[in-house]
């Protein structure tokens, strides 16, 4: 069966060279890939695979309608890097509560990964499911609003609000709000993946780099949003300063910024066995979890940056 995520006759706008244009949004399948890197292509484990420097090919920016999902290429002087992010719905076959997770590669191998499905135990496919991190938003990039995670369900879908593929900063926007439900207090979230070239910022050149820009309006002001991002590799924190007055990380080769610098930064490690994995087998996994509150008027902006 297929589910509609936008109501019969959403139509989104799509930017291609300088017009803007409206266009009817596909339908979501039931079921996708069951790890997300696999189905890119990319290595989960780490090994050495066919560098990817010189494939300009797919540089293109990619839309998966029916899946509300963009995938990113740029090439870098480290191999190529690759962002992608998705939409969809949470009432999918097999379904993982995941709207707004995004992975980030580079060089063919996961940094910022999907942790694909567990090992399988009974109670996986029955009211316990969402205990299970890998089923759970706790276990994706997809923020933990108050104490709420994202709820299950067809009515948890997102709707595409932008897609432009062409010209210098390709983007997909998305609204995301409907992913939690009513008690978490969330008026909105949309979350935004752009490819940017180098340029020049407050603090000197910036590299090319893709960005994740999240916007937040809860119905209370002072509101907690923990912003999470799930990573393979080990972190250090160099402590140069960083656009926007946030902080940095360096993810093995990848670096990562985020803006603003949140109250709270709670690193957790897990090992592939702790989290029932049947990907990863002997790695270790973090996930960095950078806590905000909402200003006065229940607003929330938080800027991801990820260049090499």
């Amino acid at each position: 069966t297929r589910r509609q995520v936008n109501p019969p006759g959403q139509r989104v706008d799509v930017h291609r060279e300088g017009q803007v244009r409206q266009q009817p949004v596909g339908d979501l399948p039931a079921e996708r890939s069951a790890h997300l890197g696999g189905a890119l292509g990319l290595n989960e484990v780490g090994e050495d695979i066919e560098p990817r420097r010189h494939v300009d090919r797919r540089q293109h920016p990619v839309l998966l309608e029916d899946q509300q999902a963009a995938i990113l290429r740029m090439p870098t002087a480290k191999g190529e890097l690759l962002a992608c992010f998705t939409g969809g719905h949470n009432d999918e076959r097999h379904n993982h509560n995941d709207l707004g997770h995004f992975i980030v590669a580079l060089d063919g191998k996961l940094v910022v990964p999907d942790l694909g499905a567990p090992v399988y135990k009974t109670d996986f496919f029955g009211p316990q499911r969402y205990t299970y991190i890998t089923a759970s938003s706790a276990g994706h990039c997809c923020p933990l609003i108050g104490e709420h995670e994202q709820r299950a369900g067809a009515e948890a879908a997102g709707r595409v609000l932008a897609w432009q593929p062409d010209g210098e900063i390709p983007r997909l926007a998305l609204d995301l709000t409907a992913a939690y439900p009513p008690e978490a207090g969330l008026e909105r979230w949309t979350r935004t993946l752009e490819r940017f070239p180098a340029g020049t910022g407050a603090y000197g050149p910036l590299p090319a780099r893709v960005l994740v820009t999240d916007v937040f309006k809860t119905k209370t002001p002072g509101q907690k949003i923990t912003h999470r991002i799930w990573s393979l590799e080990g972190f250090k924190e160099p402590g140069e300063r960083v656009e926007g007055g946030g902080f940095r990380l360096q993810l093995g080769a990848l670096t990562c910024e985020i803006s603003p610098a949140p109250y709270a930064l709670m690193p957790s490690r897990f090992t592939a066995e702790e989290l029932l994995l049947r990907d990863f087998a002997g790695r270790t996994l973090w996930r960095i979890e950078a806590v905000y509150r909402t200003d006065e008027q229940g607003s929330l902006s938080v800027e991801t940056r990820f260049f090499v």
